[in-house]
């Protein structure tokens, strides 16, 4: 009987360990996709803050000549092109003033940014990122939930999950002017954690 048993017994543990190994294997290899995914997602989205920072800069410049005879937001608006040329992850780029009133706006509408017209800016003084963003202090950015983009009151079709980056501009006794709000489309990463998640799979 022990001559059966000992030989099953050496068996299973020697298929228990092989299981284990691949288990730890696997588990390795997940990890090393979700830490490779997690850098990635960092690294883009700190060049987005970047981004930021240097359109808060203009801003701040321009909204210092804002009551000169000549229209300050027009370069402030070519600044804004340039950049969403650049990068077409970026939905939308709009600098709003402390009352939540749309000043400039660039919308990329896929083809190529465009540059929204005065008579067509809206009112954003109801729009969580705008209180959340024009609250926090100078240098500081608020990035929102993933939600869907709204226009005039209406969810935007098709859906474009979106991420916002915000943060406020201040003149030079360090008052607050306004907003700069950068839209940035999800997509991208939800794409990049769908692959992950099929590479772990």
């Amino acid at each position: 009987l022990l001559l059966i048993i000992l030989p099953v017994l050496i068996i299973s543990l020697l298929e228990l360990d092989s299981l284990q190994h691949e288990k730890r294997e696997v588990m390795a290899a997940d990890r090393a996709h979700i830490d490779l995914a997690s850098f990635a997602m960092k690294r883009e989205l700190e060049i987005v803050r970047s981004d930021l920072v240097l359109l808060r800069q203009r801003a701040a410049r321009t909204d210092g000549h804002a009551d000169e005879g000549i229209h300050p937001w027009i370069h402030l608006g070519g600044c804004f092109l340039d950049l969403a040329t650049a990068k077409p992850n970026i939905d939308q780029i709009r600098y709003i003033d402390r009352e939540g009133l749309e000043r400039v706006r660039v919308n990329n509408s896929g083809n190529s940014p465009v540059l929204v017209p005065q008579d067509q800016l809206q009112d954003k003084s109801d729009r969580y990122y705008f209180t959340q963003g024009i609250a926090i202090a100078p240098e500081e950015i608020y990035l929102s939930r993933m939600d869907l983009n709204v226009e005039q009151g209406q969810i935007e079709l098709p859906h474009k999950p979106m991420l916002r980056f915000v943060t406020p501009t201040v003149d030079a006794a360090g008052v607050k002017r306004g907003v700069i709000v950068l839209n940035y489309l999800s997509s991208n990463l939800l794409d990049r954690l769908e692959r992950s998640g099929a590479q772990m799979s």
